[in-house]
């Protein structure tokens, strides 16, 4: 994450990317980037413009932006599902959710020595409690929370560093077994987070957006909802989801949809994605998913051709 962060008015801007070697293993790969009707797995960069009052994303690959209001990505909203971590990008201690500021205050100094030109470097300890405010929601599955099965582990080392007037240049961390024996980041033995803040009293991230910018309300579809023939995009910004973007068919699109039907479920994931595949036919791509409410005992299946 890189961008600019404005704590008086209350506002950032991030660029977010992730850099994956080739040889990642896919259920790293999806944990990582996220879940999507997509024939690949989530974007691997964007940007987010963040206040109070909206999220707006861009997708790197994309030609307009979101516009997310606060009934689009409150908790509980209808629009979202898979707890999407969309509101987790507002932070309680800056701007920006999800760096190691959201932490800090729940880190405990232990030492601390005289840095050049006025500064301090601390050392601290951070306590697990504090771990799950780094993660989206969706991560959680795949690290070890506070509770019983981290109570054995030591507090966190923490390191942070201010200069002259006290305000933080640098803070990181790093976590010996932080995931989970079952989870899918499983083959990672070390979690390492480092976090810089420069450039202090330059130019505030501006909340204008260049180019055209959807409504969420108007654009962001859950895919079962969208009928045949639309056309659809797949970067809504969500990490974790079965939403997608409506586009018109006269520019270009990710891909188009064929038709809406019901399925019986089988005995598993795996043999329903099968009876999906087979009502759609050949060379066309299925998503399912239950209903929303949990009721009813078909699926929804949406046959789609990727673009």
């Amino acid at each position: 994450m890189t961008g600019s962060l404005d704590f008086a008015g209350d506002r950032g801007r991030t660029e977010v990317a992730w850099v994956l070697p080739a040889k990642t293993p896919g259920k790293v790969r999806t944990a990582v980037l996220g879940s999507t009707p997509a024939l690949e797995d989530g974007e691997t960069s964007g940007t987010y413009l963040v206040d109070r009052q909206r999220i707006r994303y861009r997708a790197a690959s994309s030609p307009y932006w979101i516009d997310y209001a606060p009934e689009d990505t409150s908790k509980g909203s209808a629009s979202f599902t898979n707890n999407d971590p969309l509101e987790f990008l507002r932070g309680s201690e800056s701007p920006v959710g999800g760096t190691l500021l959201e932490a800090l205050t729940a880190g405990k100094a232990t030492s601390h020595r005289e840095a050049p030109a006025g500064g301090r470097a601390y050392r601290a300890e951070l306590s697990d409690s504090a771990l799950p405010l780094l993660f989206p929601p969706d991560l959680h599955s795949h690290i070890v929370l506070p509770g019983p099965s981290a109570s054995l582990r030591p507090p966190v080392p923490l390191t942070v560093e201010v200069d002259a007037q006290g305000r933080i240049t640098r803070a990181a961390i790093t976590v010996k077994d932080a995931f989970r024996e079952d989870g899918d980041l499983a083959g990672f033995t070390t979690l390492t987070m480092d976090l810089s803040l420069g450039g202090h009293g330059s130019d505030m991230p501006s909340p204008a957006t260049s180019g055209r910018v959807l409504k969420a309300t108007d654009a962001v579809r859950d895919i079962g909802e969208v009928r045949k023939g639309g056309c659809i995009d797949f970067a809504t910004g969500q990490r974790s989801s079965r939403q997608v973007v409506k586009v018109p068919c006269s520019g270009p699109h990710d891909a188009r949809v064929l038709g809406q039907h019901q399925v019986a479920p089988g005995k598993d994931d795996a043999a329903t994605q099968a009876r999906s595949w087979a009502v759609c036919g050949p060379g066309v791509w299925a998503w399912w998913a239950p209903p929303k409410d949990g009721t009813g005992s078909d699926v929804r299946t949406t046959c789609y051709e990727v673009t």
